[in-house]
């Protein structure tokens, strides 16, 4: 704290001083101001975990958090991964060029983070594909209820430099551990079922099914 009461990051060097006798006296203090070094530092953390458009986690940092809840995930809970894909987004960009393109994923990444619990996750893995990771249910039909709000939350379209976009989402569902006990195998249970989602018309969600047992 500086002496007219405001606050800073500091680093700083405490000394013992020692009189005659080697009796000691007291300290000595010297502090340096490192905040724009902090600032510097938090900012390629952020950086290197975040996607620079959209602000989202990225896709390695979405990775290492899905390692890590899957681990955490209790057994009476069910953990749910949605992969999501834009399925007009391609012509956006090219009929309305990469600017309103960028706009359009901006725009998309702030209804996700609007839409979603603290404890959820939404991350861009690229281009238009985004994955959230919702955990702590306990039942299919409570994660059921959690995609159809994340795709009905796109069929209002987006404004976009005082324009209306029309986008729609489609979203492929696997959950941890009905579908698969690894991140790997969920991510690519998730990518086949939003592969079924965009086959049927796009627009809507599917869950995993498993040789073809499991409908929605």
């Amino acid at each position: 704290m500086r002496k007219n009461g405001t606050s800073y990051w500091g680093s700083g060097v405490l000394t013992s001083i020692y009189g005659k006798a080697d009796k000691h006296e007291g300290f000595s203090k010297i502090v340096r101001d490192i905040t724009e070094q902090k600032s510097l530092h938090e900012l390629a953390l952020h950086s290197s975990t975040h996607d620079f458009l959209t602000g989202l986690p990225n896709k390695r940092f979405f990775e290492e958090n899905l390692i890590y809840s899957i681990q955490d995930t209790k057994k009476k809970y069910l953990l749910a991964l949605l992969y999501l894909d834009f399925n007009n987004f391609k012509t956006i960009n090219d009929d309305k060029g990469h600017k309103i393109g960028d706009f359009v994923l901006i725009e998309i990444a702030a209804r996700l983070t609007k839409n979603t619990r603290k404890s959820d996750m939404a991350a861009r893995l690229g281009g238009d594909e985004f994955v959230i990771l919702t955990k702590g249910f306990k039942g299919k039909k409570d994660i059921e209820n959690f995609a159809k709000k994340i795709v009905k939350i796109f069929r209002t379209p987006l404004k976009i430099e005082k324009k209306m976009v029309n986008v729609s989402v489609s979203v492929g569902l696997a959950v941890y551990p009905l579908d698969g006990k690894t991140p790997k195998a969920l991510l690519h249970r998730a990518d086949e079922a939003l592969y079924a989602a965009k086959k049927s018309g796009g627009n809507q969600y599917k869950f995993y099914e498993n040789n073809g047992k499991r409908k929605v």
